[in-house]
Protein backbone atom coordinates (compact mmCIF):
# COMPACT_ATOMS: atom_id res chain seq x y z
CA UNK A 1 0.00 0.00 0.00
CA UNK A 2 0.97 3.36 -0.90
CA UNK A 3 1.11 6.57 1.48
CA UNK A 4 -2.17 7.34 -0.05
CA UNK A 5 -3.88 4.57 1.20
CA UNK A 6 -2.81 4.62 4.70
CA UNK A 7 -5.96 3.89 7.42
CA UNK A 8 -8.10 3.15 4.50
CA UNK A 9 -9.35 -0.06 6.81
CA UNK A 10 -10.67 2.36 9.12
CA UNK A 11 -13.14 4.68 6.87
CA UNK A 12 -16.70 4.13 7.70
CA UNK A 13 -17.75 2.15 3.98
CA UNK A 14 -15.11 -0.30 4.94
CA UNK A 15 -16.13 -0.56 8.86
CA UNK A 16 -19.64 -1.63 7.08
CA UNK A 17 -18.10 -4.04 5.16
CA UNK A 18 -16.59 -5.71 7.85
CA UNK A 19 -19.22 -5.72 10.06
CA UNK A 20 -21.62 -7.13 7.33
CA UNK A 21 -19.13 -10.08 6.15
CA UNK A 22 -18.15 -10.45 9.92
CA UNK A 23 -21.31 -10.89 11.70
CA UNK A 24 -22.89 -13.91 9.14
CA UNK A 25 -21.08 -17.04 8.65
CA UNK A 26 -22.82 -17.24 5.11
CA UNK A 27 -21.56 -16.10 1.39
CA UNK A 28 -22.24 -12.78 0.41
CA UNK A 29 -23.58 -11.50 -2.91
CA UNK A 30 -20.98 -8.55 -4.24
CA UNK A 31 -23.61 -6.36 -5.11
CA UNK A 32 -26.02 -7.53 -2.25
CA UNK A 33 -23.17 -6.10 0.53
CA UNK A 34 -22.39 -3.43 -1.49
CA UNK A 35 -25.96 -2.51 -1.28
CA UNK A 36 -26.32 -3.08 2.47
CA UNK A 37 -23.52 -0.52 3.10
CA UNK A 38 -24.68 2.18 1.11
CA UNK A 39 -21.84 2.95 -1.46
CA UNK A 40 -22.12 2.57 -5.59
CA UNK A 41 -21.09 -0.98 -7.01
CA UNK A 42 -18.25 0.84 -8.69
CA UNK A 43 -16.88 2.28 -5.74
CA UNK A 44 -17.82 -0.88 -4.03
CA UNK A 45 -16.12 -3.05 -6.21
CA UNK A 46 -13.18 -1.16 -5.95
CA UNK A 47 -12.72 -0.86 -2.51
CA UNK A 48 -13.47 -4.81 -2.22
CA UNK A 49 -10.36 -5.53 -4.53
CA UNK A 50 -8.36 -3.92 -2.90
CA UNK A 51 -9.02 -6.11 0.20
CA UNK A 52 -8.83 -9.01 -2.61
CA UNK A 53 -5.48 -7.67 -2.89
CA UNK A 54 -4.20 -7.86 0.37
CA UNK A 55 -5.63 -10.89 1.03
CA UNK A 56 -8.54 -10.39 3.50
CA UNK A 57 -11.67 -11.51 1.13
CA UNK A 58 -11.64 -13.65 -1.32
CA UNK A 59 -14.44 -14.01 -4.49
CA UNK A 60 -15.90 -17.27 -4.93
CA UNK A 61 -17.57 -17.44 -8.66
CA UNK A 62 -20.55 -19.30 -8.66
CA UNK A 63 -22.24 -18.95 -12.00
CA UNK A 64 -23.42 -15.61 -13.05
CA UNK A 65 -22.68 -14.22 -9.47
CA UNK A 66 -19.41 -13.32 -7.32
CA UNK A 67 -19.63 -14.21 -3.53
CA UNK A 68 -17.83 -12.65 -0.54
CA UNK A 69 -16.04 -14.49 2.06
CA UNK A 70 -13.59 -12.93 4.73
CA UNK A 71 -10.48 -14.82 5.01
CA UNK A 72 -9.07 -15.81 8.17
CA UNK A 73 -6.54 -12.78 8.97
CA UNK A 74 -9.76 -10.87 7.36
CA UNK A 75 -11.72 -12.74 10.27
CA UNK A 76 -9.32 -11.24 12.65
CA UNK A 77 -9.10 -7.67 11.40
CA UNK A 78 -12.45 -7.60 11.15
CA UNK A 79 -12.68 -8.34 14.80
CA UNK A 80 -10.09 -6.23 15.66
CA UNK A 81 -11.96 -3.48 13.83
CA UNK A 82 -15.27 -3.85 15.11
CA UNK A 83 -13.72 -3.77 18.89
CA UNK A 84 -11.62 -0.57 18.01
CA UNK A 85 -14.85 1.04 16.57
CA UNK A 86 -16.67 -0.44 20.02
CA UNK A 87 -13.95 1.22 22.17
CA UNK A 88 -13.45 4.69 19.96
CA UNK A 89 -15.89 7.17 19.66
CA UNK A 90 -17.18 7.72 16.01
CA UNK A 91 -16.03 11.16 15.28
CA UNK A 92 -12.92 10.47 16.05
CA UNK A 93 -12.45 7.69 13.37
Amino acid sequence: MDKSEDGFLLKNIMLKIFINLNGSNRKRNCSELVRKVGCTYSHGVKLLNKLEDIKLICFIKEGREKAVVLTQAGSDVGKCLIRIKDIVPHKSL
